[in-house]
């Protein structure tokens, strides 16, 4: 007897990669929060891209725009004298990740729809300082 050829069986939901990641973010009780962040990051750069993809010549005027751009992103979570003492090419240089220069926890601009979802979910399952 000859084996038929089998056809491939489709692959479970679970079986898939991203199943885990959607999963996991359906379990994040902050993923609001977290999204929410994000798009008050991207709102200014969808702002800038919006003006500087033309065909016009704006190569000079993205300096100035750039710069603020570029330096609006770090005050949202390092120390102001940090972010003051640098300029835009020596911000590469400072460390994100020493205590010393980022700004505490609870005073971190998250935007503020983030604020307000971060407050919801506070009051609702009454998450601590640990899980943010």
């Amino acid at each position: 007897m000859s084996k038929r050829l089998s056809v491939k069986e489709k692959p479970q939901p679970h079986q898939l990669g991203f199943f885990f990641t959607v999963k996991s973010a359906c379990d994040d009780v902050l993923i609001l929060v977290k999204l929410e962040f994000f798009i008050s990051v991207a709102k200014p750069l969808r702002q800038f891209l919006a003006k500087f993809q033309t065909e016009a010549p704006v190569a000079p005027f993205w300096e100035f725009y750039l710069k603020e751009l570029l330096m609006a992103i770090p005050c949202r979570f390092l120390k102001k004298e940090v972010v003051k003492e640098a300029d835009t090419f020596e911000m590469s240089k400072v460390d994100p990740a020493d205590k010393k220069n980022q700004k505490h926890p609870k005073h971190v601009d998250l935007g503020f729809d983030a604020q307000d979802a971060l407050k919801k979910v506070t009051e609702k399952n009454s998450a601590g300082e640990l899980c943010i």
